[in-house]
């Protein structure tokens, strides 16, 4: 499925990507699309669920996985709303993945951390 935003290549100077990856069919094809929307200066920021830990990793995954998706369709009254979240937390890239991703698509000076 290809990914297009509605703006003109090089639209903005700075974007943010929160979570990248659970809400993309391609996480390739939507850090092309971003690289397609921001100008040739902009910074891009992605906040990532996973941690060097696999212990941190794994806890937050299983949190915003099953308990989160449970709790959502309670609330909403709107369970297929939330049926989405374990699969697409689950495939979430860790850190270096994500940042071969960022430099793959044509990113350059990616890094890791804060």
């Amino acid at each position: 499925m290809p990914l297009n935003l509605p703006f003109k290549a090089g639209s903005f100077d700075a974007s943010d990507a929160l979570p990248l990856g659970t809400n993309l069919s391609s996480v390739p094809g939507g850090l092309r699309e971003l690289l397609r929307v921001l100008s040739p200066a902009a910074k891009l920021w992605c906040l990532n669920f996973h941690s060097r830990s696999s212990l941190v990793s794994n806890r937050v995954s299983f949190l915003l996985g099953e308990p989160t998706a449970a709790v959502g369709g309670i609330v909403s009254w709107l369970k297929s709303a939330y049926e989405y979240l374990p699969d697409s937390v689950s495939r979430v890239p860790d850190q270096e993945r994500l940042a071969l991703m960022m430099q793959e698509a044509g990113l350059d000076r990616c890094s890791t951390g804060i």
